[in-house]
């Protein structure tokens, strides 16, 4: 008995084609949703590490928190030096508290480690044509001080111009862990210092639609769909969106969210 050959009609073909298509197009989504929710646990992870990082700095230096930088004279006393002992140039220069750091200023994959958030493709370089100066993660300015003298700013609780202390602080400044914020996601491509929630980066589970900006073009977000996500000092990370973080604000220069949980009057001494 002869046997026939069976073939594929065109319309058949068509007809799988389009199901894959369709397939396709319901799955991409749900890998893209998938890939964002892994790579903001990543950046979780990197938080935590940084939190545990701070409280073994705590406890190795009488109960200071590590402050934003510790003076220009290396160059290298910035936060990120402090808690890894790494030097900017990526050799190492001191006790290492957990994290990795890998330098800066364009040094060969050195976008990578803790500091790094796998969330943002701009790697790190030297500031400006699509690269961060310094890193993905910024710290609250009003808890670890970016120098050690006064500043006189708006109080977000009264509206009044008032000059609270920029100065380091120890962990006695704190009154409450869980809302008192060290660091977060970074928006500024020439900073790591925050000084209010516009610095941050709102690039998870959605879009920050802000392009990178500098840290003296600053505009708020308002409606970005994405959450930054914020390290607090009892050692959780929570992520929100930004208008989480303004409904809180009360001032001007929206800083209310920055000082919440913390005396600025306090833990500036011996």
């Amino acid at each position: 008995m002869k046997q026939t050959k069976s073939f594929f009609t065109l319309i058949e073909l068509l007809v799988v084609i389009a199901i894959i298509a369709i397939l396709a197009a319901m799955l991409l989504p749900a890998l893209a949703k998938a890939r964002d929710t892994a790579r903001t646990s990543n950046c979780v992870n990197n938080f935590k590490t940084i939190g545990t990082a701070q409280a073994i700095y705590s406890q190795d230096n009488l109960d200071w928190i590590v402050p934003s930088f510790y003076g220009w004279s290396s160059g290298d006393t910035m936060f990120w030096n402090l808690l890894s002992g790494i030097k900017n140039d990526g050799k190492r220069a001191g006790v290492n508290s957990g994290v990795t750091y890998y330098g800066w200023g364009g040094i060969p994959n050195s976008t990578r480690g803790t500091f790094a958030c796998p969330g943002e493709s701009m790697p790190f370089g030297f500031g400006g044509g699509g690269q961060y100066a310094y890193l993905h993660v910024a710290v609250n300015n009003y808890l670890t001080a970016a120098r050690p003298n006064q500043g006189t700013f708006s109080d977000w609780r009264t509206g009044a111009s008032v000059t609270h202390s920029y100065m380091y602080r120890k962990t006695s400044a704190i009154t409450q862990a869980s809302q008192a914020l060290l660091c977060g996601d970074n928006k500024t491509v020439d900073g790591w210092s925050a000084y209010s929630v516009a610095f941050f980066a709102f690039r998870h589970g959605g879009e920050d639609p802000r392009a990178a900006l500098s840290s003296s073009s600053l505009i708020n977000p308002p409606g970005a769909r994405g959450k930054a996500n914020l390290l607090y000092m009892d050692g959780h990370v929570g992520g929100k969106k930004f208008d989480q973080l303004y409904r809180q604000d009360k001032s001007p220069d929206n800083n209310a969210a920055m000082m919440v949980g913390i005396n600025l009057d306090r833990g500036t001494t011996n």
